[in-house]
């Protein structure tokens, strides 16, 4: 059966609303230019302290699928794992599911800026036990550039503009900058909602078989309380990515390595693995 934008749009919507992990999580860099595809990472956070067991990171599917002319479908189900060793006591584990998002990214894939809408919907559950929480921390920790995906109950919604330049010679230059509006749905009148700039630059080499690129992304707190310094605003990291793509079979690795004391108190660096399947 012929592959119309219509059925795509349909296949994203019904797979987002699976619960099974078939599902898809919005990356932060678009290089799907001209292509659909789908994307499978693992991130494993080398978090500090002796109450984490393998594997405590995050299961992170990814896609992205053309719906029209110069429009785009992304979305995602983020899942997170905790192996937890108490202080006394059996070890165990707790597997979640975060927020779901789902947006649209506007622009022709060859054309030097994009932007994108979408919203994350508050539908993860909040942790209950030590094993939980780990969970959530090892999500926030990993990806912190959208922490919300992992921590319940935040609505978001999103906006953001993306310039990606590739001259000739291979040279990739990005540059992003947006806002996320966090709205706490728990009910709670002392947990506040907050709005955050977000920001990256990045530079890099993209050829046929090869793409390797470092990133700096970073996300300011707009409206802190009176006791948040500058530096409990803020939050940085550096990410390094390299991918091979000798074929429509993509696989790659990145390593993140926060800056900021907020992430560093808990998390040495990220390691990322994972895989692309591309389709023209």
């Amino acid at each position: 059966m012929r592959s119309t934008p219509a059925l795509r749009l349909m296949t994203v919507l019904s797979m987002l609303a699976v619960p099974s992990g078939s599902a898809f999580a919005q990356r932060y860099w678009f290089d799907d230019q001209g292509r659909d595809a789908v994307h499978l990472d693992a991130l494993y956070p080398f978090l500090k302290g002796s109450t984490d067991r393998f594997f405590t990171g995050v299961f992170f599917p990814s896609a992205s699928f053309r719906v029209g002319e110069g429009f785009r479908v992304e979305g995602d189900l983020p899942m997170m794992r905790a192996g937890y060793h108490p202080a006394a006591g059996a070890n165990t584990s707790n597997f979640r599911i975060g927020n779901p998002y789902l947006g649209l990214r506007i622009g022709d894939d060859q054309k030097l800026v994009s932007g994108l809408v979408g919203m994350r919907v508050a539908l993860g559950q909040t942790p209950e036990d030590a094993a939980g929480r780990l969970a959530v921390d090892a999500g926030k920790f990993a990806y912190p550039e959208d922490f919300e995906a992992f921590t319940a109950p935040i609505l978001t919604f999103r906006g953001a503009v993306e310039l990606r330049r590739l001259r000739k010679d291979g040279l990739l230059l990005g540059l992003k900058g947006g806002s996320s509006l966090l709205i706490n749905t728990s009910g709670n009148p002392n947990q506040e909602s907050n709005l955050y700039f977000d920001y990256g630059a990045r530079i890099g080499y993209e050829g046929q078989h090869a793409l390797a690129t470092v990133a700096l992304t970073g996300r300011y707190l707009i409206n802190p309380n009176d006791s948040e310094n500058f530096d409990q605003r803020t939050q940085h990291s550096a990410t390094g990515t390299v991918e091979l793509r000798p074929g429509p079979v993509r696989p790659r690795a990145t390593l993140k390595i926060p800056f900021d004391k907020v992430l560093t108190d808990k998390s040495g660096a990220t390691l990322g693995v994972g895989v692309s399947i591309a389709h023209k």
